[in-house]
């Protein structure tokens, strides 16, 4: 099973390679980090977070603990 930083390594590049949707890529780690970490605010701490915007531009939505939607600047997702 891939990990969070290979989940979204290939998601981006599979986004960038035009091989994944914008839809595709915002499932993919959505669903990854839902199915990993149940409860957001107590399992996933906020500097995971902080590393996925710093290295990829990406902000999460999240409500009632679990991420609702992704963004990326430029709005690629």
């Amino acid at each position: 099973m891939m990990g969070l930083n290979e989940t979204v390594a290939c998601a981006v590049n599979g986004l960038t390679a035009g091989v994944f949707s914008k839809e595709e890529v915002k499932e993919s780690i959505t669903g990854f980090v839902n199915k990993n970490y149940f409860r957001i605010s107590e399992e996933l701490p906020v500097s995971v977070f902080q590393a996925l915007h710093e290295a990829f531009g990406m902000t999460f939505e999240i409500h009632d603990g679990k991420v609702s939607g992704v963004n990326v600047e430029g709005g690629l997702m």
